[in-house]
């Protein structure tokens, strides 16, 4: 028994759909909240982090501060004023990292400040 045309074109617009949904989670990998981890001096340091894409466009918050960055190919760059009441000064803010597995890796900057840090997507 033949299926008619018309059933068989459904069938491959539904999987083209499906393949089109699949692809656009997989890119959109880094969009929600965030638990990071940064090494310090001071000891570990954790601050939750909001992220959402517009293309490779990175926006956000981290505490108080809007978040600016670019997120391509599974490399995240960030770079936003950040104001810390606990040092009593501002500064830029800087992120490079690695998406990989579903965790965040890489290092941290804040004025003469730095380290490491590791960051994995929060738990609803």
């Amino acid at each position: 028994m033949r299926m008619p045309r018309f059933n068989l074109l459904l069938i491959r617009l539904f999987v083209l759909a499906l393949g089109l949904a699949s692809l656009l989670a997989a890119d959109d990998a880094l969009s929600g909240k965030w638990t990071f981890t940064m090494d310090t001096p001071g000891g570990a340091r954790t601050q939750i982090a909001t992220f959402s894409l517009d293309g490779d466009s990175v926006g956000g918050k981290w505490d108080k501060s809007d978040v600016k960055g670019i997120f391509k190919e599974g490399q995240l760059e960030l770079k936003f004023p950040l104001e810390s009441a606990e040092a009593g000064s501002s500064g830029t803010f800087s992120i490079t990292g690695k998406l990989a597995e579903g965790k965040l890796t890489g290092r941290w900057a804040w004025e003469t400040y730095g380290g490491t840090f590791t960051a994995v997507r929060k738990a609803d």
